[in-house]
């Protein structure tokens, strides 16, 4: 009974009265709008019901040790939840015993409110979050803790739980965390509590990270709960799932759909559900009545379904109305020989032998015994000592030979039957569940090398090509899961698997049968992701396999899946994921790639973020990964040629000044399109296309970096000084001279920035050699270990930095090497410094591959010196 409600009951009598004053009525306090309030006048909204403090004072003081649930229900007036809230705090601080026994808080937030003829959805946060915080931090003995439809921003819900993982971290039992945020951030805190046992919450806040710290917790039911506030929520992937499966098997989901929602519940792929709760008028449940032959089906399709309920009215005791209206088409095909019977076949419902009539009412037990009958007959098909106990080599032997079983009398019915689809139907299905029953195999990949002995990857491999997509799919479904990484690294047996692939010709298979499928369709767009996962899995194991892209065809269909026009999803992501995968330290598939016109169709989709960004991050990563792929390729000569017809130094140019997210690709792509000597004909065309208006506002002033992913200080002015040093050694006459009077204009502003950039990472350098001097005497470095140690510490920047200054300095006008000396003067360096650094650059050149060139660059240098030493 609620508070109000019991003080009228206390005045009816005397026992009631007493009664009033007992703790069991105050085990549970309600919170209200108008409970422990007085009036007030205010001149804006007239009379008001404000809290009283004095009373709540004096009902803390009396009754707060006897609370044990409290209760904060939607409420309108805020100012007397804040106010309350206060008070409570304030009373246990300076009450002992106040509130010390509350062990189960729930609290649920007025999101939903009205303004003038608008409904808005609010979130709560500030002051009130504050104090609310405040508040269940002071209850040490949380067992059940209850938060509904908060709605904060990021930041604010992720530190919401803090105070109760330090105070509550042992005791709490029952969590439930609904819509604590608007947007998709992942909870980590219902992982630190130790004792869980129930957790309740959105899709939008659970992660892989928090399904790690499940794996490791004792929580039994987990409830992924939707409601109509509930936006943004995700799946996640299946790996997160077995991961947490292989650590906590006896966790169980239950998703749950609540509220007036159309939404449809997120389905978590691999996830261990136990339950589909549909608490909502939209939800889109079979409310036809259904014939005993749909309740056959549905017991003898579910293989794990324990419990099935169907109200005795709903059960229809005669043929259903389809199979009426196929016998009808029957007879009227029957009357009309010169019509097809092409839609009935492919129905399943074509000519057929006769059948004696149906009796329209049946016998009700008779049809309970056909029902107990066919629920028997699958009881006694499962082995109860099979179905118990871990999978070993013996059960596999089993298992494998009721697969091939199941395969050969698929071929043989296919090939008695080709045109007769209802004949090996039932052996397609038989043949696919005995795809989907080897999924256990993938939890058990010491058991792999047995795979191999018996001819069963062969088997998967010819399952490849089945006619029949479903089949195919099931079995990719299969690879990709035996393919993990993780399984392939920790045991010996994924070797076996792996060389039994690679015999097999799986890339070519794979490419095969990407080839047909249709990713309109979600199962078949599933497929290519699992098959496209397969080749990931591969390549992370055995590089080498990458080689075979282009001539199994992996390659052009890649480049076709990009250049198809469907919205961007996860397969296209994947595809320039792979893609990039395989040009990198493959130059076969770089010559192949240009060969096929790749250099165009990667500058036909990086045109599209020149002046837009992408809308997601995952296609932020696409775009990354597209760049990736066009820098791997700009290593070989032929596809430079290729990327200066393409007009993507054109392209390029425009990203760097539009400022968009693609500005840090563009820059790289830039970087390696015209280093080296093989790079003049791009070097003089940038030029040419006025690249240096674009180039020198980068090297002048380094922008902020753009995200996580995009370019750090550092490794955006390596990318400009190393371009500036590529224009300086690579462009003719005519197109250097306007480069050096680039160093001239504005009272010589880029020679300032020079040597600012120049003493910058000389500091970085000097740092980096104090710290390499006791590393190398721990660690034993060689001297390359050492040298390379210190370019990836700054070194590498400086020699370019330096080598500028003196290729200005030695060909410019004198003036440029005045400012130089001035500037070097002020800072009491010296021109010693400059000259080492690029003795050193020079003897470090090159390989012993190529000594001609070495010797030329190193003769250039040396020459630079002189020039330098005697202007």
């Amino acid at each position: 009974m609620v508070t109000p409600r019991s003080f009228f009951l206390s005045e009816v009598c005397r026992r009631w009265y007493e009664a009033f004053f007992f703790p069991r009525v105050w085990y549970t306090f309600e919170l209200s709008d108008t409970l422990l309030t007085k009036r007030k006048f205010n001149y804006c909204a007239g009379w008001q019901k404000l809290l009283d403090h004095i009373r709540v004072t004096i009902f803390l003081t009396k009754k707060g040790m006897h609370i044990q649930t409290l209760i904060f229900p939607p409420m309108t007036n805020l100012f007397n939840l804040y106010e309350f809230l206060n008070v409570s705090l304030y009373m246990h601080n300076n009450c002992p015993g106040t509130l010390d026994n509350v062990h189960t808080l729930r609290f649920w937030f007025a999101c939903h409110q009205s303004e003038r003829s608008e409904e808005v959805v609010f979130g709560t946060g500030g002051q009130i979050l504050a104090m609310f915080k405040k508040v269940m931090g002071i209850f040490s003995s949380l067992r059940t803790l209850e938060l509904r439809d908060l709605l904060l921003e990021g930041c604010e819900g992720l530190q919401l739980l803090d105070e109760v993982c330090s105070t509550c971290c042992e005791t709490l039992r029952t969590l439930v965390v609904i819509n604590i945020t608007k947007l998709g951030h992942t909870l980590i805190h219902p992982g630190a509590f130790v004792n869980l046992e129930t957790l309740y919450i959105s899709p939008q806040n659970i992660g892989d990270d928090l399904l790690e710290l499940l794996a490791e917790s004792k929580v039994r039911n987990m409830y992924i709960v939707q409601n109509k506030y509930t936006e943004h929520g995700r799946s996640l992937s299946y790996k997160a799932w077995k991961r947490c499966r292989a650590g906590n098997p006896r966790l169980r989901v239950h998703l749950c759909s609540e509220g007036n929602t159309k939404t449809e519940i997120i389905w978590q792929r691999r996830a261990p559900v136990k339950s589909m709760v549909y608490d909502n008028p939209y939800a889109r449940v079979i409310r036809e009545k259904v014939s005993t032959a749909t309740v056959l089906l549905v017991a003898y399709s579910a293989k794990n379904l324990h419990y099935f309920y169907i109200r005795r009215n709903a059960i229809i005791l005669k043929p259903e109305m389809a199979v009426k209206r196929a016998q009808e088409e029957e007879e009227e095909e029957k009357e009309r020989p010169g019509r097809k019977r092409g839609r009935l076949e492919s129905r399943g419902l074509g000519p057929q032998p006769p059948t004696p009539n149906i009796v329209p009412t049946v016998n009700s037990a008779r049809t309970r015994q056909i029902v107990e009958e066919k629920l028997q007959q699958l009881e006694e098909q499962e082995d109860p000592d099979e179905a118990e106990g871990p999978l070993d080599e013996s059960k596999l032997k089993k298992m494998i030979l009721g697969f091939e079983k199941r395969v050969l009398k698929n071929q043989e019915l296919r090939i008695k039957f080709p045109d007769d689809p209802r004949k090996f139907m039932e052996s397609e299905i038989d043949l696919n569940d005995a795809v989907e029953e080897l999924h256990v195999v993938a939890t058990v990949p010491e058991l792999y090398p047995v795979l191999v002995e018996l001819g069963m990857v062969k088997s998967l491999l010819a399952l490849l090509s089945h006619d029949n997509t479903d089949i195919a799919i099931a079995t990719v479904d299969l690879l990709q899961e035996m393919t993990e990484v993780e399984d392939l690294q920790e045991e010996t047996g994924g070797e076996a698997v792996i060389e039994a692939l690679l015999e097999g010709q799986v890339i070519t298979i794979l490419v095969h049968n990407l080839q047909r499928l249709d990713e309109t369709l979600k199962p078949e767009a599933d497929g290519v992701h699992n098959t496209l996962g397969i080749i990931e899995n591969l390549a992370e194991v055995r590089p080498e396999i990458c080689s075979e892209a282009g001539p199994g065809g992996l390659l052009a269909w890649l480049l076709k899946r990009l250049r198809t026009k469907l919205p961007f999803d996860a397969n296209k992501l994947y595809a320039s994921e792979i893609l990039a995968i395989c040009v990198q330290s493959h130059q076969e598939n770089c010559l192949l790639l240009g060969e096929m016109d790749g250099i165009d169709v990667l500058l036909q989709q990086l045109a599209v973020y020149k002046r837009h960004d992408p809308s997601t991050s995952e296609e932020q990563e696409m775009m990354e990964n597209l760049f990736n792929t066009l820098c791997s390729c700009l290593m070989l000569v032929s596809n430079r040629d290729l990327f200066l017809r393409g007009e993507g130094l054109q392209l390029m140019n425009l990203m760097l000044r539009e400022k968009k997210l693609s500005r840090n690709g563009a820059l790289r792509v830039l970087d390696h399109a015209l280093t080296g000597s093989e790079g003049a004909d791009n070097c003089n065309k940038f030029v040419e296309i006025l690249g240096l208006r674009t180039i020198f506002p980068l090297f002048m002033k380094t922008p902020g970096k753009h995200g996580k992913k995009g370019l750090n200080k550092d490794q955006h002015e390596e990318h400009v000084v190393s371009i500036i040093m590529s224009l300086l050694r690579n462009c003719r006459p005519n197109q250097r001279t306007r480069l050096i009077n680039k160093f001239t204009e504005n009272d010589h502003e880029k020679v300032d920035r020079l040597l600012e950039l120049h003493f910058k990472y000389l500091e970085k350098v000097l740092a980096t050699n104090y710290a390499l001097e006791e590393q190398a005497k721990a660690e034993n470095l060689g001297e390359d270990d050492l040298y390379l140690r210190r370019l990836d510490g700054g070194l590498f920047t400086l020699q370019l930095v330096d080598y500028i200054m003196l290729d200005v300095c030695a060909t410019g006008p004198p003036s440029i090497k005045r400012r130089v000396l001035k500037i070097l003067n002020l800072r009491n360096a010296s021109v010693k410094t400059i000259k080492n650094i690029m003795r050193e650059y020079a003897s470090n050149l090159g390989d012993n591959s190529s000594s001609e060139s070495q010797a030329e660059e190193q003769d250039r240098i040396l020459d630079l010196l002189d020039k330098f030493q005697n202007t």
